[in-house]
């Protein structure tokens, strides 16, 4: 399988699109991930460099083949792909919400309609992008800007003294 067909199914299974009729197209999908593509690799400092073409939608080399295999972009794509979709749903949402209609007997309030897409947003899929990309970078991506040298070198070290130390203390001016 492709990364347009794998990818696909995995975000039709996060955003619950997995009807008989589902509402969003595969190419719809596809665009949805190739953007996510670029969002991640803007991210996040991946081992391998994708080329991707939102346009085109195409994704090189395909992460989800084993020969190239990386869940870590997939996975992270993929996530982004529905925290767009979640978003855009959330986006549309606001704009019926607070709507109270009535009509005789019969009323219609979705002012309260809003605070679930708010709870999404806040707690699903992107907040687990959100950690995933942190725990990549704390993890691997920006690992090698933490290290630092431990050593004998203090405040109180003079590197004057490395060589001709009077004191014959090498750590210090003082004996």
């Amino acid at each position: 399988m492709a990364w347009d067909t794998t990818m696909v199914q995995m975000l039709r299974v996060l955003i619950n699109d997995l009807a008989d009729t589902p509402t969003y197209s595969d190419t719809r999908l596809t665009q949805v991930i190739t953007v996510a593509g670029q969002y991640v690799q803007h991210d996040v400092n991946l081992t391998t460099t994708y080329t991707i073409d939102v346009v085109n939608l195409t994704m090189s080399p395909d992460p989800t083949l084993t020969a190239t295999l990386d869940l870590a972009f997939t996975n992270m794509c993929v996530m982004k792909s529905a925290c767009i979709i979640d978003q855009g749903s959330a986006r549309s949402a606001a704009l019926s919400a607070g709507i109270k209609a009535v009509g005789g007997p019969v009323s219609l309030d979705t002012k309260d309609h809003m605070k679930g897409f708010e709870t999404l947003l806040s707690q699903t899929a992107c907040q687990n992008y959100e950690d995933m990309v942190t725990q990549w970078n704390a993890g691997r991506g920006i690992a090698n800007i933490c290290q630092f040298i431990l050593g004998p070198y203090g405040d109180e070290y003079d590197y004057a003294y490395v060589v001709n130390n009077p004191h014959g203390s090498f750590y210090s001016k003082t004996s």
